[in-house]
């Protein structure tokens, strides 16, 4: 036995069938605004970790200019570095263990800031208590973000 096939045409389709390819078409564009999206958000999420590896580790790059600039001993310049990763170590579990209950968006945006003002400050500051401490916090921001950073690229 044969089943006979009937073909509506396009204004003899019921609402029903239309409501089902709008939203098809509805999702497929917002499946492409989210593969747009992401792609942003992985281009921006390796910009701040190139900034915070280059901020972390230009010091040692630099270290006689650093010196005669400072006019500090060439060991204090690497005590620049080391503070750094001193203060991220040091910070990283018990801030983000004290911060899970913020918004991250809100959080991630702060340390930014912070980050990015505490390079600022170390850029233009020719005291060097004052470029330690800059380092400080930009350390114990960058301890913060790592993870994530991490949890934002899985």
């Amino acid at each position: 036995m044969r089943l006979k096939q009937q073909v509506l045409a396009p204004a003899e389709m019921e609402p029903e069938h239309m409501a089902s390819t709008e939203d098809r078409m509805s999702t497929i564009s917002s499946q492409d605004e989210k593969q747009t999206l992401s792609w942003f958000v992985f281009g921006l999420m390796a910009s701040v970790t190139f900034v915070g590896i280059l901020s972390e580790l230009v010091p040692s790059g630099i270290l006689p200019q650093m010196t005669q600039g400072l006019g500090v001993e060439e060991s204090q310049v690497g005590f620049m570095v080391g503070v750094y990763a001193l203060a991220s170590a040091i910070a990283a579990i018990p801030l983000v263990s004290a911060t899970l209950a913020f918004n991250r968006k809100a959080l991630l945006m702060a340390l930014l800031i912070g980050f990015a003002v505490s390079n600022v400050v170390v850029g233009l500051s020719s005291s060097y208590p004052v470029i330690i401490g800059a380092r400080i916090v930009g350390g114990i921001c960058a301890g913060v973000m790592w993870p994530m950073i991490a949890a934002y690229g899985t």
